[in-house]
This record gives structure tokens, sequence and C-alpha cells, in this order.
């Protein structure tokens, strides 16, 4: 009889202690989990600005139909100033776009191809705004100016030439300007339409990462999660946790240091100015919004370091000491040698917690290039 009482005391006391890690082992998954869904978030907005919201929304408003055809000076045909602005490094698109039809349907590609323009391509500004379409995020700051040099007479002149090399972006250049049928109220209006929309997406990823920044700043999901999962944190709140977010915080990205924007200082654009008289001749005035209009720097694109991202894809190792409750042998387990290296003098749980996209073995980049919106935060025992 005593050998079968000892035996229930020990089966129920060895079901509390195995109910109170579970406990904790569920509360350490989902807290994790909940807090590096931040960064899966953070990662797939910021891939949505920098490739597909630029996509669509100038693909729905500059595409011909529903925008009209310019008639090129000669005669010879016409051309679409979604085209134009393309080749001038103007926005990325998807590199199976099809011209002349909406934009193409991404959902169920693996990695979407979005980039601008490329040497491979009849760009005008190939050897400055094709080398956006590599990884950024070592060198952010101010993208350079187009270094095309033009072709037709008239784009010798002094004035014209000084003005387009000195731009941050030319959405058209004088060559173009002189081929094409395009006048003042047109220009300005695409024009002011280009910087509007970055300035709407720069507006969009600054909200982005200061929101990004303060979710990361104490792991406050974290902290929640894991005191209304178990009763560890009730007698001190404010370090609830601690151990469990020493990884994130070894690991927090910064603002300028690890995650950057990529700006530009000035956009220029090209028109056709008839001049009165036979035969009838034009000059190629040029229009320039630089900072001071534009209300500072204008965005292109934001860049989180590789390094960051990678280890994201790795994973964070979270580490979590718990208190064992006491028991009817008098047990100190804590004594016992069954405490964690990573925690202080107590059992822990362990979970290993990443945000992971389909470029994991190319450094887990789907920021930029190649932006993915498909990371997905996973847990591993």
């Amino acid at each position: 009889m005593p050998t079968l009482l000892i035996f229930i005391y020990l089966l129920f006391e060895t079901t509390k202690i195995s109910r109170e890690k579970i406990r904790h082992q569920f509360a350490i998954d989902s807290a994790a989990f909940i807090q590096m869904t931040d960064y899966s978030n953070f990662f797939n907005r910021t891939a949505y600005v920098n490739g597909t919201f630029p996509y669509r929304i100038f693909k729905q408003e500059f595409e011909c139909p529903p925008e009209g055809m310019l008639q090129r000076a000669d005669s010879t045909g016409e051309e679409c100033i979604y085209d134009i602005f393309y080749k001038a490094g103007a926005f990325p698109k998807y590199v199976g776009d099809v011209a002349r039809h909406a934009e193409t349907p991404l959902d169920e590609e693996k990695q979407w191809q979005i980039e601008f323009c490329g040497s491979s391509e009849s760009c005008w500004q190939d050897a400055d705004r094709a080398y956006m379409n590599q990884n950024l995020s070592e060198n952010p700051g101010l993208i350079k100016g187009p270094s095309v040099k033009p072709n037709s007479s008239i784009c010798y002149d002094s004035s014209h030439y000084a003005e387009d090399m000195s731009a941050g972006l030319t959405l058209v250049t004088c060559d173009e300007a002189a081929k094409v049928m395009l006048f003042r109220e047109q220009a300005f209006g695409y024009a002011q339409f280009y910087v509007q929309v970055y300035k709407l997406l720069g507006s969009v990823e600054q909200s982005q990462m200061t929101v990004f920044e303060r979710l990361i700043e104490n792991f406050n999901f974290f902290r929640k999660s894991y005191y209304l999962n178990t009763g560890e944190c009730k007698e001190s709140p404010s370090t609830c946790g601690d151990e469990g977010v020493r990884e994130f915080k070894n690991n927090r990205p910064k603002r300028d240091v690890d995650m950057h924007f990529h700006t530009i200082d000035k956009v220029t654009i090209r028109y056709k100015k008839w001049k009165p008289g036979l035969p009838p001749t034009y000059t190629l005035p040029v229009a320039v919004y630089n900072e001071s209009l534009m209300g500072g720097p204008l965005f292109q694109l934001a860049t989180v370091k590789n390094s960051v991202l990678k280890q994201a894809g790795k994973g964070y190792n979270v580490y979590q000491g718990w208190t064992v409750p006491s028991n009817y042998f008098s047990v100190d387990f804590h004594q016992q040698g069954v405490n964690c290296q990573q925690t202080s003098n107590k059992p822990c749980v362990h979970v290993l917690v990443a945000a992971q996209c389909p470029r994991l073995g190319i450094d887990n980049n789907c920021v930029w290039p190649y932006p993915t919106p498909k990371y997905q935060t996973r847990i591993y025992p």
C-alpha cells in the first residue's frame, strides 16, 4: 500500500511539473512567434513599397491605354509615356510585363522579378539607374544623377546639356523631347504625378519604419504574450520575459545603420515649345523639381542590410527560464543540474524563431532586389 501511495504521489508531481513546463513552452512559442511577425510584416510591407506598388500605380496611370499615345515628331509612329518613363529609370516593373496590357498578377510567382530598366534593355541612363537593381543596402543615401549624353544637335546647347547632367533623375531627356510631341501641360502633369506618388510611397515607408521601431523598442508584444500565458510575471511585469527578449535585443536593426532610404535630390522633364515663324521651330525647355519644391529628397526605395535579413532567416534562439513548482518530495530541481547556461540558475524553455522568404539561400533578401512580399514567421524546436 505505501508503495502504491508513493507511486501516485510521484505520478501527480511529475504531471504537475510537466504541465508547468508545457505551459511555459507554449508561452515562449507564442511570444516569439508574435514578436517575429513584426519583422515579417515590416519586410513584406517594404517589399511592396519598393516594387509592387510603383509597378501597379504607374502601369495603371501611364500605360496606353488608358493614357493616349504620343506622336513622334517625324510622323513615323507613336510612343507611350509609360515606356518613356521606364526607359528613363523612373520606376521598376515586372520583367514579364506585357506592353499595352494590364499589370501581370504575381501571386503564384515564387520570386517577383520587379526591377528598373537594365543595361540589357534600351535604357537611356543604364550606366546609372541599372545599378539600382543590385543590393543597395551597403550603399545608402542619394542616388547619383544620370550621365546620358545627347545625340540631337539641338541638345548640344550648353544650357540643355548642363541641366540634364546635373539632375537626380531626368524623366524625359533632351533627345527624347526632340523626338515626341510632348508639350508643357502634359509634361508638368506627368512629372507632378510622379513626384506625388514617390512622396506618398516615402511617407508610407517612413510610417512603417517608425511603427516597426516602436514595436521592437522594448519588445512589448513578446512580454505581454508571455505575461498572459504564465504566472511568472505578476510580481515584476516590467522585467517580464527579459531573458527571452535578449536575442531580439542583440539583433535589433537600427535606422540609418541597418535600414536605409535611397533618394534623389532633383527631377527634371523636357518638353516641346513651338516658336512662331516659318518654317516652325521649337525649343526644349526643362521643368525642374528640386528639394525645395519636393519638400526634401524624393524617396525611391528602402533596403535592409543583408546581415540583418540573413540572421532573421537563420532564426533567433530564444531561451526563457522558469521556476519549477515545489513538490511533495522536496526535490530542488534548480540544484539538480537541469539549469540552462543561457538563463540564470533556472531550467529553461527554448524556441528557434525565424522570418524566411523564398530567397532564403540568397541572404534571405526579398526586400530588394526582387522585392517579394512573402516573408513568413516560422518556429522550430
